[in-house]
């Protein structure tokens, strides 16, 4: 009878390591199946560490999580750039990716942008660029270039004022222009 016990729990603990053994490999009782893992999406928010398009990787410092690297391919879709060239290092970055084995491999790398606020809104480079060909009075606009004063030097949007960005707080009353008139500020980024 005791011999008989010993065998039962002997075979039970056998069939439970097999179970356990197959959760583990992603067999029919594991949590997530290995099919669904491949398919799941997941987000990843920080700060540009580096690009390398050689590698094609990207890496971000993620709060709580330290450096993660990606990979990006023909099918990664970039969000308010045109390639991983327009990223730089301590730029925002959203990465939404999926696993692929051991990598992780960006479906879309968003540049972070400023947020614009209520009652603002975007205006863009071709808009921008009918409204200089018209000049500011037929336009009836004010372009403000809100980089350094050193950028505006090397090269600037014909009929745009320098007042960087560090001024703007000293002369944002003297900027407004006559009601009526659009106001357009432009800076180094996607806005």
């Amino acid at each position: 009878m005791i011999k008989t016990k010993k065998r039962f729990m002997l075979s039970l603990w056998a069939a439970v390591m097999f179970i356990v053994s197959l959760t583990l490999a992603g067999g029919p009782f594991s949590a997530i199946p290995a099919w669904a893992e491949a398919e799941a999406m997941y987000e990843a928010k920080g700060k540009v560490k580096g690009v390398s398009n050689k590698a094609r990787t990207i890496s971000l410092s993620v709060k709580e999580k330290g450096p993660m690297i990606f990979k990006f391919n023909d099918q990664t879709q970039f969000i308010h750039a045109d390639s991983a060239r327009d990223f730089k290092k301590g730029e925002g970055a959203l990465i939404k990716y999926k696993m692929a084995g051991p990598d992780m491999v960006a479906v879309s790398i968003k540049k972070a942008i400023s947020r614009i606020p209520q009652g603002v809104s975007v205006i863009t480079t071709p808009e921008v660029a009918k409204l200089v060909k018209k000049g500011p009075q037929a336009g009836n606009y004010r372009l403000i270039d809100s980089r350094p004063a050193r950028r505006y030097s090397e090269g600037h949007i014909p009929t745009a004022l320098s007042v960087p960005f560090m001024q703007l707080k000293k002369k944002g009353m003297e900027l407004l222009p006559p009601k009526g008139k659009t106001l357009i500020f432009y800076c180094g980024g996607p806005t």
